[in-house]
């Protein structure tokens, strides 16, 4: 078990390797694969300790783009969040932080229908829907497991 033998302070080489699958979230290539690491991972969260496993948590937390993984690895990921916070509290801030910035996309366009609007927009705006409301449920979410998050999502979307 990878995260186990990063924290006795065993042979780096399966956490390595995770870390670097982890990785791949920003290339989203297959996304079934990624989807069950991290189904594993949040089925295992209370190994991990936000000390040890600082780039499993960096790349998890840091890399992922909201707006351009498969929706399913969005969930994935706000589920991992989820089963992170409500095992290890002081991971709440990273967690609240990635959300916020996710809550938008780099550019942002018009919910206003209009017919003239091609087809490839009006997709985006109905992936922004769905983004947005994963991100806003996970909050949601989040503010309910661990109440004094609430501060922190103050402090982040003033910092916004």
């Amino acid at each position: 078990h990878a995260l186990q033998t990063k924290t006795q302070g065993g042979d780096p080489t399966t956490y390595q390797e995770m870390v670097s699958r982890v990785s791949e979230l920003r290339k989203d290539g297959d996304h079934s694969q990624i989807q069950t690491l991290l189904q594993v991972l949040a089925n295992n969260v209370s190994f991990i300790d936000d000390r040890v496993h600082t780039t499993l948590l960096k790349e998890l937390l840091t890399s992922p783009n909201f707006w351009t993984l498969h929706p399913d690895t969005t969930t994935a990921i706000c589920h991992f969040c989820l089963n992170l916070v409500s095992a290890n509290v002081s991971c709440a801030h990273a967690i609240v932080g990635m959300l916020v910035k996710h809550f938008t996309p780099a550019e942002v366009k018009t919910n206003i229908p209009d017919p003239s609007i091609p087809d490839d927009v009006r997709q985006k705006n109905e992936v922004k829907k769905v983004v947005q409301g994963m991100v806003l449920s996970t909050v949601k979410k989040v503010l309910q497991l661990v109440p004094t998050a609430s501060t922190v999502l103050l402090s982040q979307l003033l910092h916004r």
